[in-house]
């Protein structure tokens, strides 16, 4: 768990516990305000939750959509998938790092063995500034992909992150795919599409891939 994680899992409800306990030490005993405390300490109880949902986007998925997914998946194999997302929701050289911003989280809550990689990493511009651009190769050193993607330019048969990305999803023999809802399949994926779930709750779609 890193520090984001943290803050927005634990931090938040710890925060809330501490205002709560500051506004129960100030409160006289008296029924109207018992009666607000009660108020601001069920708003505060239910904040967390609301975050939780904000920050962690597996918790808007329906359950009509999940089980729609878990429908798809369980006619396949590799529990292994790939996603993609557009290169501007990489904010920050840190969202290079695979492990801690992935996308389609939800799909744990059908069988935490799932995981997907990046396939979308090395369409971000590099970094330009000298510190960046270091954090930058200790993020890449954490991809999948891009060992994937060097071992292709060493054996000189690197052609295009396209294909490269195809090269990765036939090797591995991946069948499903997820995207941010923005992002454009490139044409040699869409031939690879046998069907599609939008996924509104969580601004995603999901892609059953054929073999």
């Amino acid at each position: 768990m890193d520090s984001v994680q943290f803050f927005s899992n634990a931090g938040i409800s710890i925060i809330n516990i501490f205002l709560i306990f500051c506004i129960a030490l100030s409160v006289r005993q008296s029924r109207k305000q018992l009666s607000i405390l009660i108020i601001i300490v069920a708003y505060f109880i239910f904040t967390p939750f609301k975050s939780g949902f904000q920050i962690s986007r597996d918790f808007y998925i329906s359950k009509k959509t999940l089980h729609e997914i878990k429908i798809v998946l369980n006619g396949i194999d590799n529990v292994v998938g790939a996603y993609l997302k557009s290169p501007n929701e990489y904010i920050s050289v840190s969202h290079k790092q695979p492990i801690a911003y992935p996308i389609g989280e939800y799909l744990i809550l059908i069988n935490p063995m799932y995981a997907s990689v990046d396939l979308s990493i090395l369409n971000v511009s590099p970094e330009t500034n000298p510190i960046d651009k270091e954090r930058e190769k200790i993020m890449l050193n954490y991809s999948v992909f891009y060992h994937c993607v060097k071992r292709q330019k060493e054996q000189n048969t690197f052609k295009s992150i396209e294909e490269s990305q195809l090269d990765f999803i036939k090797e591995y023999k991946i069948r499903y795919l997820i995207t941010s809802k923005n992002v454009t399949l490139p044409s040699n994926l869409q031939d690879k599409i046998q069907k599609e779930i939008i996924i509104e709750e969580a601004q995603e779609k999901f892609y059953l891939l054929k073999e």
